[in-house]
């Protein structure tokens, strides 16, 4: 059996030869061009967002010649390569019209596939975004979550029902800030159902109070609700007096009766 003995040694002996190689570099290399963005700050918050939804780490940017270049996995390589297309507007155009541009990012990692970016009509302060940003993060529990100040816009990915319940909100609260201008009014709650909460907090919110109501006054009412009604998921929005939370149901019931006796004083 000499023959076999020594077939079997050199076997062993490449195996680990043949084991041992690198797997090919899942990894690619890209350069992504802007046209329309040329302002240090636009590039900024666009390569921002586009780190951020993506999760790629190695981002280099030359704000001269406005381009980046990325490294990453094929699926985050083709998300940022959609985030370029969908935000390279000019600081100086209007935000585009119509329905959230929409991306499915089935290989992100540590989950939330449902990538959105959303163009302001009416929202175009940077204390009026920020605001909307906050209550966008705090109600619907986001982690990846940006803004672009011009034009306005805000970028995120999350679940499914997280996308929807921002769309709802950045829909509702730009809308009525839209009416709002146009002629001030007092405006009815507005109310959203998550049903994805498995802890009860169900039931969102939006309460507006009159104009008229001082920023003073409006930080009282929002400290007796949040001290009260023991809500946590509590966000002012100031340009509008109003008020955004998700709680349970019989919270917000008894947050919308604080805020009505609140305004009646």
């Amino acid at each position: 059996m000499p023959g076999y003995n020594l077939k079997l040694t050199l076997a062993l002996l490449f195996a680990p030869l043949a084991f041992g190689q690198a797997p090919a570099d899942p990894m690619q290399d890209r350069v992504l061009y802007f046209s329309h963005v040329i302002t240090p700050q636009g590039v900024q918050e666009t390569v921002n967002a586009i780190r951020g939804i993506t999760d790629i780490r190695q981002v280099t940017i030359d704000p001269g010649q406005r381009f980046l270049s990325v490294r990453g996995t094929a699926d985050q390589i083709a998300a940022a390569a959609w985030l370029v297309g969908a935000l390279d507007q000019s600081e100086s155009a209007q935000p585009p019209t119509g329905s959230p541009l929409a991306y499915d990012y089935l290989g992100a990692p540590r989950g939330g596939t449902a990538v959105r970016v959303f163009w302001l009509a009416n929202i175009s302060t940077p204390g009026g975004i920020q605001e909307l940003v906050n209550a966008v993060r705090g109600t619907a529990d986001m982690s990846w979550i940006f803004s672009r100040k011009a034009p306005a816009a805000i970028i995120f990915r999350a679940t499914p029902d997280q996308a929807a319940l921002a769309e709802w909100l950045i829909n509702e609260i730009d809308g009525a800030t839209g009416a709002a201008s146009a002629a001030p009014a007092i405006r009815k709650a507005a109310a959203y159902t998550y049903a994805s909460d498995t802890r009860g907090d169900t039931a969102v919110r939006v309460y507006y109070l009159p104009p008229t109501v001082a920023p003073q006054s409006l930080q009282e009412i929002a400290d007796l609700v949040r001290k009260t009604a023991h809500i946590q998921r509590f966000f002012p929005f100031n340009q509008l007096n109003a008020m955004v939370l998700r709680t349970t149901p019989e919270q917000a019931d008894a947050a919308g009766r604080l805020i009505q006796q609140g305004d009646s004083h």
